[in-house]
């Protein structure tokens, strides 16, 4: 499989964060230029759909310790530290410009 790159995620917080208060904050995502026309329409959508790349993984486990204290595997967590470095997640859009868009709360 290939995939292609089509921006940057913006979040004030940094990449190291935990994702608790990461879904405090708003994400810029910018798109690049030349996928720009891409996003005709956007604006008319309340949520949209984020496919990303972790950072990579140090490692991981199949099995992992939640926040909560129990144990679970590593596709029923948060963890980014899982076998593949791919990851989708559903976030509400707040506003579209030119090439880029803001996200509220549960974003990557």
């Amino acid at each position: 499989m290939q995939l292609t790159e089509i921006g940057k995620v913006e979040k004030p917080c940094g990449s190291a964060a935990d994702h608790f208060r990461m879904r405090e904050k708003k994400s810029h995502i910018l798109i690049y230029e030349n996928f720009a026309e891409g996003m005709y329409g956007l604006g008319e959508s309340k949520h949209i759909q984020v496919l990303f790349g972790f950072h990579p993984p140090r490692g991981f486990a199949l099995k992992c310790l939640t926040d909560c204290g129990d144990i679970k595997g590593v596709f029923a967590t948060l963890s980014p530290e899982r076998p593949s470095p791919l990851g989708v997640t559903t976030v509400e859009l707040v506003g579209v410009e030119k090439t880029s868009c803001t996200c509220g709360d549960w974003t990557p």
